[in-house]
C-alpha cells in the first residue's frame, strides 16, 4: 500500500488524499518499516453504513469507513482520536492595539507612573520664644545689653521729672545727647520674629538707613543697623 510523502501514513491503493493529514498523494512505492498512523475514532456525525462506506458531506463521494479525508476533494471526514496532536498549527493571538491620544506620538512609550513622595518631616520651629537671646550692642561705647525673658520691651531714656522709665534705658550711654526719646521705640516678638515699632519719637528710628513710620512695625534681620535718633545700635540674636 502507498505511504504519504507528507506524514508517512499508510493509505489505501488509489487514494488521492492522505487519510491522516489530507495531503495530496503522489505515486510512490510502499516504504518498509513506515510508522502506522494513529487509530481514528469513528465519527458520530457520520455513522458507518451497513455496507462499510460513508458519504463525503462536501462532494458526495463514497469513502471507506474510518477514512479521515475524502479521496476526491480532501474534505476531513473524521475527527482525530483524543490525544492525537493536531496537524493544524495554532493561531497566535495578538493583543488589540491601544488607541493613541490626540497629539501623542506612537514612537514614544507612555511615561512611567511616578509614586507619590514620602511626606517630609515637619520642620522644627526656628523662631525666638522670648527676647532673652537678643542683644542690643552700642558700638560707640563697646557695650552689649541683654534683655530679659519677655516678649517685648520699650527702649528710650529715663526721665524722673515725667516719670518715664523705659525697659531699656540708654541715658548712661549718651542717649540724651544723641536724641533718644523717653519712649523712643518698642522691640517685640511676633511668631518668633523680632520687630521694631517707632513710638512717635521726635528724632525718628532708622533701620539700614530707612526711617520707620510710627505705628508700622518693621521686621528685623540678623545684624541690621539700627539708629535711634543719632545713636547707632545693633540688634543681634
Amino acid at each position: 500500500m502507498p505511504f504519504c510523502d507528507q506524514c508517512g501514513a499508510e493509505n489505501p491503493v488509489g487514494a488521492r488524499f492522505c487519510d491522516q493529514c489530507g495531503a495530496p498523494m503522489l505515486l510512490t512505492t510502499p516504504t518498509i518499516g513506515a510508522v502506522s498512523p494513529p487509530v481514528l475514532a469513528p465519527s458520530a456525525a457520520h455513522p458507518p453504513s451497513s455496507i462499510g462506506t460513508i458519504t463525503c458531506p462536501a462532494c458526495g463521494a463514497s469513502a471507506i469507513v474510518g477514512q479521515a479525508f475524502c479521496d476526491e476533494c480532501g474534505q476531513p471526514l473524521l475527527p482525530l482520536v483524543v490525544g492525537t496532536p493536531s496537524l493544524v498549527p495554532p493561531q497566535q493571538v495578538f493583543p488589540a492595539p491601544q488607541p493613541i491620544a490626540a497629539g501623542a506620538s506612537s514612537n514614544h512609550l507612555p511615561a512611567p507612573v511616578s509614586l507619590p513622595a514620602a511626606p517630609a518631616a515637619p520642620a522644627l520651629p526656628s523662631g525666638l520664644v522670648s527676647l532673652k537671646a537678643v542683644r542690643i550692642i552700642i558700638p560707640q561705647r563697646g557695650v552689649t545689653l541683654a534683655l530679659g525673658d519677655t516678649t517685648q520691651v520699650t527702649i528710650g531714656r529715663a526721665d524722673p521729672v515725667s516719670q518715664s522709665f523705659p525697659d531699656v534705658d540708654l541715658t548712661p550711654y549718651g542717649g540724651l545727647e544723641q536724641g533718644v526719646g523717653r519712649r523712643h521705640v518698642r522691640l517685640f516678638l511676633e511668631r518668633g520674629q523680632p520687630f521694631l515699632d517707632d513710638l512717635h519719637s521726635t528724632n525718628g528710628t532708622f533701620v539700614n538707613g530707612t526711617k520707620l513710620i510710627p505705628g508700622t512695625p518693621r521686621a528685623l534681620i540678623q545684624g541690621d543697623d539700627v539708629r535711634l535718633g543719632n545713636m547707632p545700635v545693633r540688634i543681634q540674636w
